[in-house]
């Protein structure tokens, strides 16, 4: 083991007792692709987002803004790009923050892997019951908010960062911006399928579609 020793009155240290930095969650090629991507796919959109704004935030007023983007063609078709838009970034924000993780892609395939199951439940069920416009609403409704959460957290992770706010800063506040838009669906979602079908069946389409799919993945996730 070598001895430190001075050379022309500095400390000269062997290269072993130099620590390494440690790689920041940036600092990962995977992670920094998709955030440029992310960027430029948001910038590419920023015409339709400004196109249905107004639609999205009347969602926050009632089911009916629910109802109405879906009324409109093109609002609905816009409405469904943006979410897909949107979806990476929400995924990136919840990886860097939320999951602790240096890798995006077990974020990512938890992702997919809710979206997938939700969709193959919601096929199911409607398959067997024929819902009608209301459990389509009720579906539907979740990306919108999956927008407006999303657009949120970037807003506020925005000023945090320009603030200078610490990690916990940041994970705190990221959780109760989704928190309180998923809360928002859920209710948004009873009154959709609390008007076709009765309390009971409500709650346990609610268990069926939002609650199972995610208790499962978050099962998964922390095994």
């Amino acid at each position: 083991m070598q001895d430190t020793t001075f050379v022309f009155g500095q400390l000269a240290m062997p290269q072993a007792y130099v620590p390494a930095a440690a790689a920041g969650w940036s600092d990962n090629l995977l992670n920094a692709s998709l955030a440029l991507v992310a960027v430029a796919a948001m910038v590419v959109s920023l015409r339709d987002l400004y196109r249905v704004t107004p639609a999205l935030l009347r969602s926050l007023l009632g089911k009916k803004g629910c109802a109405e983007a879906e009324y409109n063609m093109q609002t609905s078709r816009t409405r469904t790009w943006l979410s897909t838009v949107f979806m990476l970034p929400l995924c990136l924000l919840a990886d860097r923050y939320l999951a602790d993780r240096s890798d995006i892609l077990p974020v990512l395939a938890f992702w997919v892997g809710f979206l997938l199951l939700r969709l193959l439940l919601y096929a199911l069920i409607r398959y067997r019951n024929q819902g009608g416009e209301d459990f389509r609403y009720a579906y539907t409704c979740f990306f919108t908010y999956l927008i407006l959460a999303t657009a949120v957290s970037l807003l506020a992770a925005g000023i945090l960062y320009l603030a200078g706010a610490a990690e916990e800063t940041f994970r705190t506040t990221l959780f109760a911006i989704l928190s309180v838009f998923y809360l928002l669906f859920i209710v948004r979602k009873w009154q959709f399928l609390r008007n076709s079908y009765g309390r009971f069946t409500t709650i346990l389409y609610l268990c069926a579609l939002e609650f199972l799919p995610l208790g499962i993945l978050a099962a998964l996730w922390v095994r």
